[in-house]
Parts: C-alpha cells; sequence; structure tokens
C-alpha cells in the first residue's frame, strides 16, 4: 500500500476550479447539426463553372439533411456527421440568353466515407443540345470542385466546433490514462514476488483499534 501522498500519479484526479470533466475523461458531446447547415450552404453556394461550353453555378442549397456532432473521450476528438445535401444549379451556354437548369445531390456524406468515396450526381432538366452540353461540362467540373468545399467543411468543422472541449489541466502535468487493470490469472506467486515453492495462506485480517492507529493481523 502507498504511503499518503505517494499514490499513482494516474489515478490523482485533477485539481480544477470548475470542476469540469477532470482529466476529460468524461464523454462530452456538441451538436454541430445547426452550424454545419450554415457552413455547407454557405460553402457551396459560393461554388462557380467555367469552361468552353459555358458558365455555371450553383444556384440554391435546395435540401441540406442530416446531422454532425463532435465529442471528447479521454482526450481524444471524435467527429460524427452524416449528410444527404440536394443542390440546384443554373447555367448559360457561349453566346446564348437561355437558362439552363439543373440539380446536384450528394447522398453520402459521412464519416464512413472518404471524400473520393462520396457520390456526387448531375441532372439536367430541359432535354436540349444547350442543356446537354453544359450538362457534360458539370460531370466534368462539378464532382472534384463539390468535395473540395466539403473538405473545407470537415476541416472547419473538426478545428471551429472542437475549440474548448478539450479542457486545459495544470501546467506541466500531463494527461495520463489510469492504468489497465490486469486479470486476477496473471497475480501468481511469480508475480506478486512470492516464493513458487512456498504455499499461500489463507490470511483472515481482523481489524482492532490498538493504541487507535494500528491493526492486528490473525493468521
Amino acid at each position: 500500500m502507498a504511503k499518503w501522498g505517494e499514490g499513482d500519479p494516474r489515478w490523482i484526479v485533477e485539481e480544477r476550479d470548475d470542476a469540469k470533466n477532470v482529466n476529460n475523461w468524461h464523454w462530452t458531446e456538441r451538436d454541430a447539426s445547426a452550424w454545419s447547415t450554415e457552413k455547407i450552404k454557405n460553402l457551396l453556394l459560393a461554388v462557380k463553372f467555367e469552361g468552353p461550353e459555358g458558365t455555371c453555378e450553383i444556384s440554391e442549397a435546395r435540401e441540406i439533411k442530416g446531422e454532425a456532432s463532435a465529442n471528447n473521450r479521454k482526450g481524444k476528438l471524435i467527429f460524427f456527421y452524416d449528410w444527404d445535401i440536394k443542390l440546384n444549379w443554373r447555367g448559360k451556354c457561349v453566346g446564348s440568353e437561355t437558362n439552363v437548369n439543373g440539380e446536384i445531390h450528394v447522398p453520402n456524406l459521412s464519416e464512413e466515407h472518404s471524400l473520393d468515396d462520396v457520390d456526387v450526381t448531375v441532372t439536367v432538366k430541359e432535354d436540349t443540345m444547350e442543356a446537354q452540353s453544359l450538362k457534360e461540362m458539370m460531370l466534368r467540373l462539378a464532382p472534384s470542385a463539390v468535395r473540395s468545399k466539403l473538405e473545407e467543411y470537415l476541416r472547419a468543422l473538426r478545428e471551429e466546433c472542437s475549440q474548448g472541449m478539450i479542457l486545459p489541466q495544470r501546467k506541466g502535468e500531463p494527461n495520463l490514462a489510469p492504468p489497465k487493470l490486469g486479470r486476477l490469472s496473471s497475480l501468481t506467486p511469480a508475480a506478486t514476488g512470492v516464493p513458487a515453492a512456498k504455499k499461500c495462506k489463507l490470511i483472515k485480517v481482523v481489524s482492532s483499534l490498538v493504541n487507535k492507529n494500528s491493526v492486528q493481523l490473525h493468521i
């Protein structure tokens, strides 16, 4: 048994005046859904496309459905997000004043998929030569441009929504995890320092007050 004040530092609860989540040990969660909806909308509405066929832009974030959260467990940040995004786009061919309209759909933006595996589909509403020309251009340009903006969103999610979740500790003291508890079967005579040849006796401990501070053991 360790003497008073000489215990394993990993078991010592960090001193915090606010008594909040000492050692960053408990699970804490921050809802980032509303923030994410606005962030995704603002990032994607700024996207424009230009090619030899003409120019296009994302004109409306028609539907952004899903959720996101930032989590802290044992001093580690974990992010969950799952989004289904539907966008409208419009554009004009070179030398034409006729508007062409279409849609972009991102059905599976989540932590379960890398950005390269996120689907970005492009459709067009009109059935004209101009519409098909701009659709070909959008199929060529939209996936990489949309994924680039979604990458900006994920970076902002990690940087902005995690602020203040990892609470500071006392200066100079690392955030050490408590020791792992071994199996009881591992407490063999060799592991405990007792010679293997010596048989272990059942010890019955009877506490009694002797001089108000001592404990007498009876074997």
